[in-house]
């Protein structure tokens, strides 16, 4: 005997392989084979209902009801082409509601009585197109609970229909999670200690859901970033092909395209909260209800708010390190700079009686080095007495400068009866002390041309200069001279002229800003031997005349302008003389201080600055 079912009245009903069914009634055993009306002597599974009608399966696809249990009554039977899927029913079982569910091999059948059938029954056929994970019933699997919910067991778990939500004209496709793979790996998460795992398969969690072995509230490292999502839909009270949609919360706040596929796969996710929500509906019909599940992925430790925070404190630290280091440096330098002082004042006076025999010699030396130290520098009242409106921003990198601007007046005279003023601007080789001499010397060569050798043209002033430092410091091969302006104002004749070597004067008027063109070779030796020319600046009074080196356009900085450790560029210089250039000379000067101040910011002075500006 394979399996038995009693009806109501106390029948019983047994199945035997190959010998059809045995009927036990009062104490009588009576067999029913294929001559009574049986499709096959090999029945299967014989179901009672509460109706009292008997329901018998077969090993073969087919299904029989005999009426009221009474084995003479006409038996109808039921095949695939009534409505039946094509394989065998493994299982039989009968909701509240008299239906009839049948479980197959290819899928579920619920029968339901209808007029409208040839059969008296209407049936409807659940498979994977419906949203069915799994095919292999187990036999005789079907159960209802007390919570009128029908269960089946398969090979992959266990298939539930909810009798009360299936009763719901309104029912929608209920769609769940129900497998996570982790790095391609399936993991068991029952085990929420992560005992026994390896480091790479650990990962928190606050629970998992009973019947999906999902995770509640995942954390997961950040190699723990590719992740396998699939979910199963089905709705219950109409057939039909189930489609999808999703969106991952965090990545992407699109729903996808919709379509049938029911697993999801995320790749390299960065670290983050994420939210998977999905849908399902009955192509044609409304969506589901949305469900969600979240999870989120931790930082690696090097992008951790803590380890940022430790970097940035071992750099503060190193930082106050070099300057303590620095500062004791400096100290002790001082202190020998003091000794030596103390050494050198010693020995002074111990050569004071040589001193007193030399005196007149000295004394010579001296004036000769005041008058030196006197046309290093144009005095102010030279400036303010031949250049009524300027400004002079003169901003040294360090405390001596190879950047200078000098000045003399020539006085009408018997050879020359022309009053001649001349301003040059001129930035030395290098800076700090050894530019400080090299412009020593650049001044005395210049000084020289002028007020000994009595020339007067700017261009062949320069070249003057460039010929005494060819002479001088350039035998060895040495390049050393410098760059820079020497403009001429003609007092008498009212006209304004210059040459310069790479250095360019700017001319700010009505018409605009005007770089003015310049020798492109420095005041010393070079591969180019041409004289430097004489240009004669068009101007009209109240034109603005700005003569710059290049320390301002090369200064390093950029905060809140221009990306950070860039230069300030001669572009920017231009412009900003174009911008100031109707101000009040002070004006123009405080303005020229700030934007300098604000685009350095924190970055050091890389040269020394000179701008002189001449209101014509």
């Amino acid at each position: 005997m394979h399996s038995s079912t009693q009806t109501k009245n106390g029948d019983i009903w047994a199945a035997s392989v190959n010998h059809g069914m045995s009927l036990i009634r009062n104490k009588q055993i009576k067999q029913i084979t294929t001559r009574e009306g049986l499709l096959s002597n090999n029945p299967r599974w014989p179901f009672a209902d509460s109706k009292g009608n008997v329901w018998i399966s077969y090993s073969t696809p087919g299904l029989t009801k005999i009426p009221n249990g009474n084995e003479n009554d006409s038996m109808k039977h039921f095949l695939p082409e009534d409505g039946l899927f094509t394989g065998r029913i493994n299982s039989i079982s009968e909701d509240k509601e008299g239906r009839l569910w049948l479980a197959t091999n290819n899928g579920i059948i619920c029968l339901t009585q209808s007029e409208n059938s040839v059969t008296g029954y209407a049936s409807q056929k659940y498979s994977v197109e419906d949203g069915l994970k799994a095919l292999d019933f187990w036999s005789h699997s079907g159960t209802i609970d007390t919570n009128n919910t029908i269960w089946f067991g398969t090979r992959q778990g266990v298939v539930a229909v909810d009798m009360d939500e299936l009763d719901r004209e309104d029912s929608p496709a209920n769609i769940a999670l129900v497998s996570l793979k982790i790095n391609d790996k399936f993991c068991s998460l029952n085990d929420t200690s992560n005992f026994h795992k390896r480091e790479s398969e650990k990962f928190k969690m606050e629970g998992i859901n009973p019947f999906t072995n999902i995770p509640l509230n995942l954390e997961l490292d950040y190699f723990q970033n590719n992740l396998t999502f699939e979910f199963a839909a089905i709705q219950w009270r109409q057939a039909g092909h189930l489609i999808f949609t999703h969106r991952l919360i965090g990545l992407n706040d699109e729903w996808s395209a919709e379509n049938g596929q029911t697993k999801i796969n995320y790749s390299n996710l960065s670290p983050g909260d994420y939210t998977l929500e999905l849908k399902a509906k009955i192509e044609g019909s409304e969506w589901g209800e949305t469900i969600s599940f979240s999870f989120y992925i931790h930082p690696p430790w090097w992008q951790t708010w803590w380890f940022r925070i430790s970097v940035l404190l071992i750099l503060i630290l190193i930082i106050i390190q070099v300057f303590k280091t620095r500062t004791a440096q400096l100290r002790k330098r001082q202190a020998e700079l003091e000794l030596t002082v103390k050494e050198r004042t010693a020995e002074i006076e111990m050569q004071k009686t040589v001193i007193e025999e030399r005196q007149k010699e000295t004394m010579d030396s001296i004036n000769y080095a005041k008058r030196i130290q006197y046309a290093l520098l144009a005095h102010d009242e030279v400036m303010q007495k031949n250049l009524p409106a300027h400004f002079v921003f003169f901003q040294p990198k360090d405390v001596v400068s190879g950047d200078f601007y000098w000045a003399t007046l020539k006085k009408s005279d018997d050879k020359d009866k022309r009053e001649l003023f001349f301003l040059a601007v001129c930035d030395s080789t290098g800076h700090g002390v050894p530019g400080a001499f090299m412009s020593l010397l650049n001044i005395s060569f210049l000084n020289e041309a002028i007020n000994e050798k009595g020339i007067y043209d700017p261009g062949q002033i320069l070249d003057h200069a460039r010929q005494r430092l060819i002479e001088n410091i350039s035998k060895d091969g040495h390049q050393d001279g410098m760059d820079g302006i020497l403009i001429c104002f003609d007092k008498t004749m009212k006209t304004v002229s210059y040459a310069a070597g790479h250095n360019s004067p700017v001319l700010v008027s009505a018409a605009g800003l005007e770089s003015l063109s310049v020798d492109k070779m420095p005041i010393g030796k070079s591969d180019k031997t041409q004289n430097f020319t004489t240009h004669l600046v068009d101007h009209k009074p109240g034109d603005m005349l700005f003569l710059p080196t290049d320390g301002y356009a090369d200064q390093f900085g950029g905060t809140g302008i221009k990306p950070a450790g860039k230069k300030f560029k001669r572009s920017n210089l231009n412009q900003l003389f174009e911008q100031i250039a109707n101000r009040d000379i002070a004006d123009q000067k405080s303005e020229l201080e700030k934007t300098l101040l604000n685009w350095k910011g924190e970055f050091e002075q890389v040269d020394d600055i000179t701008i002189i500006g001449i209101r014509l």
